[in-house]
Formats: C-alpha cells, sequence, structure tokens
C-alpha cells in the first residue's frame, strides 16, 4: 500500500478540504496520508471509509519544522529537544521534515542528522539538490528515509510515496515505520515541477 506521510489542507495553508485530499490521494493509488497541518490537527473528527488517515502535525520548533505522527494532542513547547523527549514519552513518531529547504520554510538543517532516526530525504515540494543532499546524507549515516509529497492541493498528491504491506490500521503502519519496514519511493522532484506547485 501507498503511504504519505505529509500532507496539507484548508486547516493550515492548504488549498482543499481533508475530504477532497483524500479523495485525490484514493484517485492517485494511495491507501493511507498522514494530515500534517501547520501546528493544528487538522484531521480531528475526519474517518473516511475504506482510507488510513494517520494523525500528524507539522510543529513548528525554535530549530526547524518536525513532523509528528500518531498523536493525539499538540506538544506544548516549542523547544527541539523537549519536542522529542515529548514524543518519547507518547510514542509519537517524529520525522525531520525536509532537512534542506528554502529558508521560509524552516528546515533543520544539519540537526535533523544528528537527533533524528527518520529523515524526509525526498520532499515534493523542494528543489532536487535539497533531496538529493538529504538523501545522501542520510543513507551515509543509516538513517530511514521517507519520500512524501508535502501536498497543498489536490494537484501535488500521488508522485511521492512509501510502500508499506496492507494494513488498515494507522498503528500498524506506523509501528513498520518505526522498523524500516517498508520502501521509500526513490522519485527525486525536478526544478519545473517545484515551480509549476508554486502555483498549483
Amino acid at each position: 500500500m501507498k503511504v504519505d506521510f505529509h500532507v496539507h489542507t484548508t486547516a493550515s495553508d492548504g488549498k482543499n478540504t481533508i475530504a477532497e485530499m483524500v479523495a485525490a490521494a484514493k484517485r492517485k493509488g494511495l491507501k493511507a496520508i498522514a494530515i500534517t497541518d501547520h501546528d493544528t490537527l487538522g484531521w480531528k473528527n475526519f474517518k473516511p471509509r475504506e482510507f488510513v488517515i494517520i494523525p500528524g502535525v507539522e510543529w513548528t520548533t525554535e530549530e526547524g519544522h518536525v513532523l509528528l505522527l500518531g498523536l493525539s494532542e499538540l506538544p506544548k513547547s516549542r523547544n527541539l529537544d523537549e519536542v522529542l523527549d515529548w514524543a518519547r514519552d507518547w510514542n509519537v513518531v517524529p520525522v525531520a521534515a525536509h532537512p534542506y529547504h528554502l529558508p521560509a520554510e524552516h528546515p533543520l538543517g544539519e540537526v535533523a542528522f544528528e537527533k533524528f532516526d527518520i529523515i524526509e530525504a525526498i520532499n515534493g515540494r523542494s528543489l532536487p539538490w535539497y533531496c538529493q543532499k538529504a538523501l545522501s546524507k542520510a543513507l551515509a549515516l543509516d538513517k530511514k528515509v521517507v519520500s512524501n509529497s508535502d501536498a497543498h492541493s489536490i494537484h501535488q498528491i500521488g508522485d511521492y510515496y512509501n510502500s508499506f504491506e496492507e494494513t488498515d490500521s494507522w498503528e500498524e503502519i506506523l509501528e513498520k515505520l518505526r522498523k524500516g519496514e517498508y520502501e521509500p519511493h526513490m522519485k527525486m522532484p525536478s526544478v519545473g515541477s517545484f515551480i509549476a506547485k508554486k502555483f498549483i
């Protein structure tokens, strides 16, 4: 099954509702997505049929953006170390979001490789050389990597994903993610797609 761990909706800065994003994901062959709106729980009270929503958030820390997967409430801190401690205590999976990205996107940079086990090396809204740099460093350090769309509209979802064995449980997906029992789709974004995604 295809899973994307980084999707935004109108609950933050996305252009489409969660229902529209799920419908688009289904059309593209995905079976699960994490709703990771900025600093808010955009997935609450939405339960689609025959599709898995992974509860998540893209949390803004003092050092950069972090994907938190499998949470039921938001952390109370913006300090990265405190957020990571909180995630450990609450069995939440932290992922370093787009470690090399444009400054406006608050990338973690080198901190991602020092403090995270899972790196979002491929991000559908990043420039290809940022993805390649992140992928090369993550593999050299034996980190787990994920490939996500970072979709902000229905047109951006579906090209970047991770392959898991079939399940209807987000808990099982995250457990397999922790164990590395999945395959990231190794497709690099192009400069053309990066430019296009600023307008769609």
